[in-house]
Formats: C-alpha cells, structure tokens, sequence
C-alpha cells in the first residue's frame, strides 16, 4: 500500500519497468503485475528481516546505556552535518 501512495514510485516505475517487459512475450499488464507483486514481496521481506534482527536485539541493546549514548551522539553529529551540509548547499553567493 505505500508505493501505492508514494508519488516517488510512479516515476520510478515508469523508468525501470519497460526494461523488463517485452510486448512480444505475452500480456504487458501481466508482465507488469508480475514485477510488481515481485518487488513487493521483496520489500516485504527484507523489512521483515529488519524486524526479526531488531527484535532479537533491542531488549539487549536498550538495557546498555553506553550504546544508548553512543547512538544519540551519533545522531546528533549526523543531524549537525545534515543541517550544515544544507545551509551550504542553499548559501546563495
């Protein structure tokens, strides 16, 4: 349902999907289902996979307050340079 609503994926389809299709091989609506019942089961899978691993290792990892420390400096360092990469990038001269 999210790429569904995601207006990112229209284009995104729109380029890689007549890569994939050959009109001579059959129904193109079919071809095209199929690729993307394909890609949404692999997304569903690999997010899938991403949950079972944190599960396993969140209740570990939040009883560690070094890693707790050291992922919120982390991402206040990420979220400085994102913020100063930005003002750079829109700094007009």
């Amino acid at each position: 349902m999210n790429n569904l609503v995601n207006p990112k994926m229209i284009p995104f389809f729109i380029a890689l999907f007549p890569q994939f299709i050959d009109p001579l091989s059959g129904s193109v609506a079919l071809q095209s289902l199929t690729l993307g019942v394909t890609l949404a089961l692999i997304g569903v899978l690999c997010v899938g996979l991403e949950v079972l691993v944190v599960d396993k290792f969140r209740v570990s990892w939040n009883q560690q307050l070094v890693i707790l420390e050291l992922a919120n400096k982390f991402a206040s360092i990420t979220f400085f340079g994102l913020g100063l990469g930005l003002r750079l990038a829109t700094e007009q001269e």
